[in-house]
């Protein structure tokens, strides 16, 4: 179960695959890491916490989907912008 309260940053992340997931784009940490202007390895981190913390699932083709939890707080935030 997802935490109440994500930081800022995984904000960020859930907002930034929010957009891909809503344009149709793959949710992947290559097209993560490339709208956000990040490297690979800072994003695998906090994907990596962003799977643990209960807002999103890789799949066996490493393509990142939201858990109905991340989906509802990915847009609220959303919302909020």
């Amino acid at each position: 179960m997802a935490p109440e309260h994500a930081t800022v940053a995984e904000e960020e992340y859930l907002e930034s695959l929010f957009w891909l997931f809503e344009a149709g784009l793959p949710m992947t940490g290559a097209n993560l890491a490339r709208a956000m202007q990040l490297s690979a390895p800072t994003v695998h981190e906090m994907v990596g916490r962003l799977e643990r913390d209960g807002y999103i699932t890789r799949n066996a083709g490493r393509a990142i989907e939201f858990t109905s939890e991340g989906r509802g707080h990915a847009e609220r935030i959303v919302s909020r912008h």
